[in-house]
C-alpha cells in the first residue's frame, strides 16, 4: 500500500520549483488498537465480498460522505513524517511535518497553493534573505497558469492514490480497531493492509504499509472552514515557465 506517496510527490514537487525510487521492504508495523480476534461476517455484509470489491465500496462509502480527515506517520528515506491530510470534494488541505519542517498544501476551486516555511525552502536549496524567507513561509505560493507542479502534487491525495495497493489485494480475517470490527485487505506487495467497518457504511478506517506508515480515516461528511482561498495578501505569484 503506497500510502507514503502523496508526501513524496509533495516534497519533490517543491523543490523542483526551487530549482533543485523504490521502496525498502520491511515487516509490516502492527496498526495500533487492531487486534487478532476474529468476528463474524455480520453488520453491512462487506465481510462477503471480495478483496477488491470491498475496496470498491469503501472508495464509494467515502465518495458519498463527500468529505474525510486523513491523519498519520509515514517514513521517507528512513526519516519519520505526520501527515494531515482534510479533503472536501475536490478541494484539500494538507500538512506534512519533518525534521522540524513544515509543507502545507492547498487545492481550492481547481487552484493549487504551496506553503513552506523556511526550514524546508533552505532543504530544498531556495537561497533567500532570511526576511524574504519568513515572508514565504507566511504566504501561499500560486503558480503560473502554465505550471502545473502544484496540481500534479495534489493528485497525489486523491483517496484512490491513499488506498492504491502496490500488489494484488487479497481479503484478511474480520478483526476489532480501537473498538471497531472491520475486514483486513492485504496488499501482496509491501505487506500494506486496509481496515475496512464491517458496520454502517463501509468506511476505510485505517491504512499502513511496510515503510512504516499508519494512516487513520475519521470525520467522513465533516465540513472543513479551514479549506478556502488564501486573502489577496496572502498570496504571492510565481513566475511562468521559460
Amino acid at each position: 500500500m503506497n500510502v507514503i506517496k502523496p508526501a513524496v510527490v509533495a516534497a519533490a514537487g517543491v523543490m523542483l520549483l526551487a530549482g533543485c525510487g523504490d521502496q525498502t521492504t520491511t515487516s509490516a508495523p502492527a496498526a495500533p488498537g487492531a487486534s487478532a480476534a476474529a468476528s463474524t461476517s455480520t453488520g453491512n455484509g462487506i465481510a462477503d465480498l471480495s478483496a477488491a470489491e470491498i475496496l470498491a465500496r469503501a472508495e464509494k462509502a467515502v465518495t458519498d460522505a463527500k468529505s474525510f480527515h486523513a491523519a498519520g506517520t509515514a517514513k521517507q528515506d528512513g526519516a519519520s513524517m505526520a501527515i494531515d491530510l482534510k479533503e472536501s470534494g475536490k478541494n484539500l488541505l494538507a500538512t506534512i511535518s519533518m525534521s522540524g519542517m513544515k509543507l502545507e498544501i492547498l487545492a481550492f476551486d481547481g487552484q493549487s497553493y504551496v506553503k513552506a516555511d523556511p526550514k524546508f525552502l533552505e532543504s530544498a536549496g531556495v537561497k533567500l534573505p532570511k526576511v524574504s524567507a519568513d515572508i514565504l513561509a507566511k504566504s501561499w505560493m500560486k503558480p503560473s497558469a502554465d505550471d502545473t507542479t502544484f496540481s500534479d502534487m495534489t493528485d497525489g491525495f486523491g483517496l484512490k492514490e491513499l488506498l492504491n495497493p502496490s500488489g494484488e489485494l487479497t481479503k484478511g480475517d474480520v478483526t476489532q480497531l480501537d473498538g471497531k470490527p472491520a475486514v483486513v485487505l492485504n496488499d501482496s506487495k509491501g505487506a500494506g493492509k486496509i481496515y475496512v467497518a464491517t458496520t454502517g457504511e463501509p468506511l476505510p478506517l485505517k491504512a499502513t504499509d511496510s515503510d512504516g506508515a499508519d494512516i487513520t480515516f475519521s470525520e467522513f461528511g465533516a465540513e472543513f472552514p479551514e479549506i478556502k482561498a488564501p486573502a489577496a495578501t496572502e498570496i504571492i505569484k510565481l513566475p511562468g515557465k521559460s
